[in-house]
């Protein structure tokens, strides 16, 4: 999995049957300091092969691929953002 912030991109190895979490708190594995972002604002999922993205109740949301979501299952090539203005 590849995430990007703006300019800046990184690969990141999702562990089977594991999560990742993301948002500003120090306690996430993937820290994103926008204003815009929750203190924890999503989890990706690894759930017996099949990744999954969750909102966690964010104060802006979570879309994938244009459309607002609170959970669903990724896959290769779905674009995910985390402001609602720019999902539509």
């Amino acid at each position: 999995m590849t995430l990007a912030t703006g300019k800046i991109s990184k690969r990141i190895s999702l562990p089977y049957n594991g999560r990742i979490t993301a948002g500003r708190a120090e306690d996430n594995d993937i820290r994103i300091l926008y204003p815009f972002m929750s203190r924890h604002h999503f989890q990706i999922l690894m759930e017996n092969g099949t990744v999954h993205v969750e909102d966690l109740k964010s104060t802006n949301g979570l879309c994938l691929n244009g459309k607002p979501i609170t959970k669903a299952i990724m896959k290769s090539g779905d674009v995910k953002c985390m402001e609602n203005h720019i999902c539509g």
